[in-house]
């Protein structure tokens, strides 16, 4: 493939993993009871299109924090001259993650009107805050360059609001639930977003990639440990009974996202055999096992944001 036909085939890719995003947080709402539904009579109705877009676009904003905590993970352990090119990458995927962050503001802003305090909501509360604390990341990023862990602090800080008011708060631990879903969405994130952005490194055919090739393999290692050990809490703090996984639209999307993790570990050892053990001299390999990991890794990211707004069994 020429380095023309590259960037357009990477941005079909994109276009088709958003579509693919969107349309499996939506199927998946549906199917599991989390779907929105039209307010009871006497209660002001906002319409189908700013509840639905409320409900799939935390997929944007989840897809915008991995790409950043990705390329602020991996500057940590390269040279200053790569640091400055994973920066401006980081810049960039943490403005879109303030834009994700505004427009589901706005659309929660307008499925409220009328029916309740727009700032007296916890989840908008939650939105603002973490939108706030993303903005103060994208300008110190040019501004920590001898303290990268800074900006890894700082992008941890910004999942707590929005984990604190969901799903976290309605729980008999409200504190633990919040740190087990943090250390989860975290794991996650540095897991898919470092892929993503190595991946991103191949593709423009940065010679240095593979250095940071046995780190991140580490890092995906530990990742899936703390992403498997977590979720488990998660999953046992809401189902009473392991048959809930089958009779129960929460437990369904639950098991298949487990599912789905299981292939991604199988997806590792490929890139461990065939490319971190060969010293990274095969990039056409490496992105095309990426890419398949990033491909599954979409469709895990819609059903965790299903699952966010899907109620548990009782």
């Amino acid at each position: 493939m020429s380095e023309r036909q590259t960037p357009s085939v990477a941005a079909g890719w994109v276009a088709g993993i958003a579509v693919a995003i969107i349309s499996t947080a939506a199927v998946a709402l549906i199917l599991g009871g989390g779907a929105p539904t039209a307010p009871p009579p006497g209660i002001a109705d906002p319409g189908r299109l700013f509840p639905w877009l409320s409900a799939v676009l935390p997929a944007l904003r989840t897809a915008t924090l991995i790409a950043t905590i990705g390329f602020v993970a991996v500057a940590i352990t390269a040279t200053p001259e790569q640091r400055d090119e994973l920066r401006r990458g980081a810049t960039l995927s943490s403005l879109a993650w303030v834009v994700a962050i505004a427009l589901q503001a706005v659309c929660l802003a307008a499925e409220l009107h009328g029916r309740a305090p727009i700032l007296g909501s916890p989840q908008m509360r939650g939105l603002l805050m973490s939108g706030g604390i993303v903005g103060i990341l994208a300008l110190v990023i040019d501004r920590a360059r001898r303290f990268p862990w800074i900006e890894f602090v700082i992008v941890i800080a910004a999942i707590v609001p929005t984990v604190v008011v969901g799903h976290a708060r309605t729980t008999g631990a409200p504190l633990l639930s919040s740190v087990v879903l943090t250390a989860h969405i975290a794991a996650a994130s540095a897991w898919i977003g470092g892929l993503l952005v190595l991946a991103w490194l191949a593709v423009r055919r940065r010679p240095w990639w593979y250095l940071h090739l046995a780190g991140f393999s580490r890092l995906a290692a530990t990742s899936v440990v703390v992403v498997a050990v977590t979720g488990l809490i998660a999953a046992l703090s809401r189902l009473d009974t392991p048959s809930q996984l089958l009779t129960s639209g929460y437990g369904a999307i639950v098991a298949l996202k487990t599912v789905l993790l299981s292939g991604l570990v199988g997806f590792g050892q490929l890139q461990r055999r065939y490319v971190v053990a060969r010293r990274g001299d095969s990039p056409p390999t490496f992105v095309l096992v990426a890419g398949a990991e990033l491909t599954v890794m979409a469709v895990v990211i819609a059903l965790a944001t299903a699952l966010a707004q899907t109620p548990p069994p009782t």
